[in-house]
């Protein structure tokens, strides 16, 4: 336990020591009433007091009495757990104190526990830390609000559009760092240009510099509260880096010149992007292709079930007529000829139909196969013309050819 040789003639001796410090100091005793024993001229000043009678009149002359009402609780129990912990019975504490003139100040205290002749005590030096803590705290609101104007940014900066300073607030590369050491300067109106020379492609260098020039800003943010723009980076091995930024207004009077400025890497989402474009593409494409396919085999079926009612037809017709001249041989040997043509024609457009898997694909092949142009125009009449009689339709054929020898070609004769 410290001990000083502390007694009610050597306070003199105290005074002469501490009264040169630039600090206010005090020491009162450590028991419930607190009273101060001493106090210096600066501790006197830091209150507003002019003299010791003031300054014992605005506190009790207790330390209590130092501390505002509402933050007398909290430090007495911060010093008491930190004396209990500290082997040197040391404390540090801060708390606001009022002043003679009513305005309220911060102060740092910084105090030790010791044993006296005249009893238990505490020694104080204490600073007004008022302009600090306040500038402390406007950083941390100033921080906390560019934060907030600045989520999902890997790099933030706060630019000054009138003097041109920036400040890095939270960083993933310090591209900006590295130029300003390198051009000795910290102003970003000179530090981009160089940025943009260096890392950005060269299609998008005037566009970047364009939209980041003083004069731009401030003409975008006068109507918008925020704008984002896009641009394209060289990165290792010559890739490309596709960058985002995008500059905030703060509405904020203390910050009345300033804004935030946040940049990201947007490589990976162009990439998952522009694969979730083509996997679009190639699903649109898949259903256009599919459903042009059922088009096709609509059509298709809506055809063949055309078609195959005429060979039906003759097949039916020629058949009746063979039974109506069974003990006819001629008639008959002709009606059993074109009753197989037909026949044939029939087994043709079923193989077709049984290879619907062409069709998906839009394929209908077509057999190219000695054909007699003559004799298939017999075919295609024989299979109307006994409908036709029926319906006492009469038939003429009439076929002319300048040459001869196109009547025999190669043909599909189903799909002809």
């Amino acid at each position: 336990m410290p001990k000083i040789n502390l007694t009610e003639e050597n306070l003199p001796m105290i005074e002469q020591i501490v009264g040169t410090l630039p600090l206010g100091f005090c020491i009162y005793r450590a028991d419930d009433k607190e009273e101060i024993l001493y106090a210096n001229d600066i501790l006197l000043d830091i209150f507003g007091c002019k003299t010791l009678d003031e300054f014992k009149e605005l506190t009790g002359y207790t330390f209590h009495g130092l501390v505002h009402p509402d933050d007398v609780a909290e430090v007495k129990n911060s010093i008491s757990e930190q004396i209990i912990t500290d082997d040197r019975k040391m404390d540090h504490v801060k708390y606001r104190i009022i002043r003679k003139d009513g305005d309220i100040r911060w102060v740092d205290d910084y105090g030790r526990f010791v044993h006296a002749k005249i009893g238990d005590i505490y020694y104080v030096f204490i600073r007004d830390v008022t302009s600090q803590h306040f500038s402390r705290e406007e950083s941390r609101r100033r921080a906390k609000v560019i934060e907030g104007l600045s989520v999902g940014f890997t790099s933030i900066y706060l630019l000054n559009l009138d003097t041109g300073s920036i400040h890095p607030y939270r960083l993933q590369t310090d591209y900006f760092k590295i130029l300003s050491d390198e051009l000795k300067s910290a102003d970003w109106r000179e530090i981009f240009p160089e940025y943009a020379k260096r890392y950005v492609l060269p299609e998008d260098q005037k566009y970047y510099l364009k939209e980041v020039s003083a004069d731009r800003i401030r003409e975008r943010i006068k109507d918008e509260s925020s704008y984002t723009i896009n641009y394209r980076c060289i990165g290792k091995n010559d890739s490309i880096i596709h960058m985002e930024l995008s500059i905030v207004k703060i509405k904020d009077e203390t910050l009345h010149h300033h804004v935030v400025m946040g940049y990201r890497d947007t490589t990976n989402q162009i990439t998952r992007v522009q694969r979730e474009l083509a996997e679009k593409i190639r699903i649109e494409t898949e259903l256009e292709r599919e459903k042009h396919a059922n088009e096709v085999k609509a059509s298709f079926l809506f055809s063949i079930s055309h078609d195959i009612r005429t060979p039906m037809n003759a097949i039916m017709g020629f058949t009746a007529l063979a039974q109506r001249h069974i003990n006819e041989p001629d008639k008959l040997q002709n009606y059993l000829g074109k009753l197989n043509e037909s026949n044939h024609h029939m087994l043709a457009l079923i193989d077709d139909l049984l290879e619907m898997s062409k069709i998906d694909y839009g394929k209908i092949e077509l057999k190219a196969e000695p054909c007699n142009l003559r004799e298939q125009l017999d075919v295609v009449l024989n299979m109307f013309r006994v409908e036709a009689e029926e319906k006492s339709i009469n038939i003429e054929e009439s076929l002319t050819y300048r040459n001869k020898k196109y009547i025999s070609t190669l043909s599909d004769s189903v799909g002809l």
